[in-house]
């Protein structure tokens, strides 16, 4: 939603971190006043709820009370008893219509709309359609949809097009993907040409895999229920998950054998991939080849496995908060191949030319922030410098962004100490900052077009605070910041809270963030993720990787060469 122009303004001191809090948000939802201006609306199966206007009805007569002699006496016996009993019957109407409103909101009881500038025969028109569609629709209608409908076209009239309504099932889904945990047996799959769930790949130490299910294996049936007979394949998807501990059986069809495999396989928890890391020897060859050899290997490739955006997962499909692009279904599967001698999680990729540049990079690439994307960022991070690493890529391509805090801590390795982004709200404004140990090693990262949100405040604070280099293309360019909240039957709203700034005062929004060296990827690749794309024949990585070559002339000159 385009915003008001803004002029930069200047960079602030780094200030103690405070944040509109989520619990504050969660009460203002949840804890409406009973009345509001409006009143309260009912639900009558005996026919239209009305507002009242005031005590004397909706014409608002002026009533004359007299006294027992006949004579005028407004200020009397009468007219105080009249008011007592205005008040008593108010009070018996609120209380009658608060335990009729259960058959409407059964779960609080009432429904208020608080103060607000709108028309009040707008409140009364809700309640009109609702008893005319219970009562007089010529058949009985599904109450809980029409709610679930009024709640996502609620969500839809801001007109932003990073608020939305979350089903249960989309709640579930969204929460497990950001939280990067799900119940399930741990595999990829996608659907094939003749519409069957394939299996593309799996997690490591999966159910699945210690099951024996392979990669290649087709999806027929889920606890004897054909695939032919669910309504798509997200419930077929739905079937397999449960919770940790159960059982679920499923028949495949393998082609290899041409015939079916059958599996009782215990459900778990599975944590997805939403991390890789390799250790780049740049300007070298493996052991036993000559100059050239090397296979270039892309990180995210193994076993057959579809690459990021392509395919499902069975443990998530809904897109991540805070996307400014579809980032697909989930991380794709790890590597299989890790290189001899190397930490666990680390493969080993040996790049022979990257003109002329020689030396040992750690690649990290982050597909989105999920959960534990910071524990997991510091655990990578330690173990390819202990397997000697002297520059770092961080690849932020193709990543839409997701957790708020998570993105901050990372940011905060890498800039040190300073100002990380300025966030504001309509209760003001809180700057976040950064007070931790920083990154010693030289260090690029790489954007592109499809990198949002999260990954643009880290673009962002490393390139105001110039601790690191910016490589690749401008970020997509969403400056906003969304808060996701649970409601009371599970679904969820996700809406726009706020809006942020970078370290210099500068809003990113629906602008994007250029980098420090543009690159573009060969024509034959534009526009594709960066997955579907030859580690050795990506651009911008052999480009981030080369411009390593002036940081380490630097650390020569300096006395202290890169190993």
């Amino acid at each position: 939603m385009p915003e008001e122009p803004r002029e930069p303004r200047e960079p602030r001191e780094p200030q103690d971190q405070v944040r509109h809090s989520r619990a504050d948000s969660y009460s203002a939802l949840a804890s409406p006043s009973i009345y509001g201006n409006d009143g309260v609306l009912e639900t009558s199966e005996a026919g239209i709820g009305e507002i009242d206007d005031g005590p004397f009805g909706s014409g608002g007569a002026d009533v004359a009370l007299r006294d027992a002699r006949g004579a005028r006496d407004p200020g009397g016996w009468r007219l105080m008893r009249f008011v007592a009993f205005a008040i008593a019957a108010l009070a018996a109407v609120a209380f009658i219509a608060a335990l009729m409103l259960g058959n409407l909101w059964p779960a609080s009881g009432e429904l208020s709309f608080g103060a607000g500038d709108r028309d009040p025969s707008s409140v009364r028109k809700i309640q009109q359609v609702w008893d005319a569609l219970n009562q007089d629709f010529y058949q009985p209608v599904d109450q809980d949809l029409m709610i679930e409908r009024a709640a996502a076209a609620m969500a839809a009239s801001v007109g932003d097009e990073y608020t939305t309504y979350y089903t249960k099932d989309e709640m579930l889904r969204f929460t497990e993907h950001t939280s990067g945990h799900y119940t399930g047996i741990g595999v990829y799959v996608a659907t094939d040409e003749s519409g069957k769930l394939r299996v593309t790949g799996m997690f490591e130490g999966s159910a699945a895999e210690e099951a024996g299910v392979l990669v290649g294996d087709e999806i027929d049936s889920v606890d004897g229920r054909s695939v032919d007979e669910f309504a798509n394949n997200d419930e077929v998807i739905n079937s397999i998950r449960g919770e940790a501990g159960t059982n679920v059986t499923i028949r495949f069809y393998r082609p290899s054998i041409s015939g079916h495999v059958e599996f009782a396989i215990t459900r778990r928890d599975v944590k997805m991939t939403n991390i890789e890391a390799a250790l780049i020897h740049v300007g070298a060859s493996p052991p036993g080849e000559g100059e050239g050899g090397g296979d270039g290997a892309a990180p995210e490739g193994g076993d057959g496995a579809s690459p990021p955006g392509e395919g499902e997962s069975e443990g998530g499909g809904a897109a991540p908060e805070g996307g400014g692009a579809d980032s697909g279904d989930g991380a794709s599967p790890p590597d299989a191949d890790e290189g001899g001698g190397l930490p666990s999680g680390i493969k080993e990729i040996w790049y022979p030319d990257a003109g002329g540049m020689i030396g040992t990079i750690g690649y990290i690439r982050m597909l989105m922030f999920d959960g534990d994307a910071s524990q997991d960022f510091e655990a990578l991070l330690k173990k390819l410098l202990e397997a000697g690493a002297s520059g770092l890529v961080i690849d932020l391509r193709d990543n839409p962004g997701g957790n708020f805090e998570e993105c901050l801590k990372i940011t905060s390795l890498l800039i040190g100490e300073g100002t990380i982004v300025t966030v504001e709200s309509r209760s003001g404004e809180a700057v976040r900052t950064a007070k931790a140990q920083k990154v010693a090693e030289p260090y690029k990262i790489l954007i592109n077009e499809s990198s949002a949100s999260a990954s643009e405040i880290v673009a962002g604070a490393v390139k105001d605070h110039g601790t690191g280099r910016l490589v690749g293309a401008r970020t997509f360019g969403k400056g906003l910041v969304q808060l996701v909240i649970p409601l009371a039957d599970g679904s969820g709203l996700k809406y726009t809270q706020s809006r942020y700034f970078t370290p210099s005062g500068e809003s990113i929004h629906e602008k994007g963030i250029e980098p420090d060296l543009a690159v573009d990827q060969p024509e034959a690749y534009v526009g594709m993720p960066v997955a579907a794309i030859p580690f050795e024949e990506d651009a911008q990585l052999r480009a981030a990787l080369q411009d390593f070559s002036e940081d380490f002339a630097k650390l020569a000159s300096a006395g202290a060469p890169p190993e």
